[in-house]
């Protein structure tokens, strides 16, 4: 629907302008990055509400990530000299977010709002981060190094700080609601079959290991796939939190491991506009080649081509008779050469016509049905091509 292509226009030239933006901010103007970030995430957090909504999977926003880019919000806007919570959110934005790019194949697709906006959700918070840490603003302070079991033990406690607060939630001030089927989670979505990415892994994992039986599946409703889930999230969010220290002490490195997990995020963008357009994209060609061969056709009131396997030895094309058989050709003189030129027209003329349409009057050559009147069916696209330059130039 053109309301749809226009959406997605929109959404290509915002996620091209914005990465734009956000790399003139982080080259240019990095110790106010915290400006940019609120004037990009704010927007798109609220956008998403309001598309989520009408779709009721608004329950998605009370996940970690968005915990996080509200902490991070908060710290923009009024704990900007706070250490301890620049330290978790340094931690969080850097190790489960941007690990999560990754994880889950986010992809930097622009065309698509929903998954630049995830992108964004993902990648902000790292961005925001890294120029606090190495750009601080005037009067802020932070400490050179941080301690790997400090680094891990600030980062668990807010986690599951999150964690108990989302089971709150969800298991106690909302149980009734959820119980509608229509409502989505995300551990909803993640147990729908046919499971993905890191849930297909965990899932055969705990099959080798018997957690789970043979043919055994997740069921979102169940304590025993919430206990599975809230497990294998802790798992995951202690090893995404064990480089964070390194990370710290080191730009360069920590500039390398942003960058390597960008291009895992473009490549996989990369790979979603390949493998998922690649056959709209050629069928978009073979319809345009088909309908300029039709246009052609039309033009030169040509029959339309049969199939090739209820034709004779068909398709096959009469040539052009001979000078010799055509009349006119032995005059002398001026007239002569009148007759001459008017027989390399005539010659021309039914030539393309032999191409195009039924053979014209003449003999046939030998071992072709005089009836085969439909050649084209057997002609490419450069033999048609030639045809119809044939013709006009005959005709002029």
């Amino acid at each position: 629907p053109p309301a749809i292509r226009l959406r997605d226009k929109v959404s290509f030239l915002g996620g091209v302008l914005g990465v734009s933006a956000i790399e003139f901010a982080i080259l240019v103007q990095p110790r106010h990055f915290a400006r940019w970030y609120i004037a990009f995430i704010l927007p798109l957090l609220v956008l998403r509400l309001w598309l989520y909504s009408r779709l009721r999977w608004h329950y998605f926003l009370i996940d970690f990530c968005y915990m996080v880019n509200v902490s991070c919000i908060f710290q923009v806007l009024a704990y900007s000299q706070w250490t301890p919570l620049i330290i978790a959110n340094f931690a969080h934005a850097t190790g489960p977010l941007a690990m999560a790019i990754p994880a889950w194949r986010n992809s930097l697709v622009f065309h698509s709002l929903d998954k630049i906006t995830s992108i964004f959700v993902h990648a902000l918070p790292a961005l925001l981060l890294f120029c606090t840490r190495w750009y601080p603003p005037p009067g802020l302070e932070l400490p050179q190094k941080l301690g790997v079991i400090d680094t891990l033990r600030l980062g668990m406690l807010t986690y599951w700080s999150w964690q108990l607060f989302y089971v709150f939630i969800t298991e106690i001030v909302l149980w009734r609601r959820l119980k509608d089927p229509g409502l989505m989670t995300s551990i909803r979505w993640l147990t729908t079959p046919p499971y993905t990415g890191l849930t297909r892994s965990v899932h055969r994992l705990l099959n080798i290991i018997g957690v789970m039986k043979p043919g055994e599946m997740f069921d979102s409703e169940c304590w025993k796939t919430k206990f599975i889930f809230i497990a294998v999230q802790s798992v995951y969010t202690v090893l995404a939190l064990l480089p964070v220290a390194y990370l710290w002490s080191s730009f360069y490195l920590h500039l390398t491991y942003l960058i390597c997990i960008y291009i895992v995020c473009v490549w996989n963008g990369s790979n979603y506009y390949i493998e998922v357009f690649s056959t709209a994209y050629r069928k978009q060609f073979e319809g345009d080649a088909a309908a300029r061969a039709a246009a052609t056709r039309q033009m030169m009131e040509a029959p339309a081509p049969r199939n090739r396997s209820s034709a004779n030895l068909d398709g096959r094309i009469s040539r052009t008779p001979s000078t010799a058989s055509m009349p006119g050709t032995d005059g002398e003189g001026q007239d002569g050469a009148t007759q001459n030129g008017a027989t390399k027209k005539s010659e021309q003329a039914t030539a393309a016509c032999d191409l195009t349409r039924a053979p014209c009057q003449g003999p046939q050559p030998a071992g072709v049905p005089a009836s085969d009147t439909h050649g084209l069916a057997v002609l490419t696209q450069a033999e048609l091509a030639r045809a119809s330059a044939a013709f006009l130039a005959a005709t002029q």
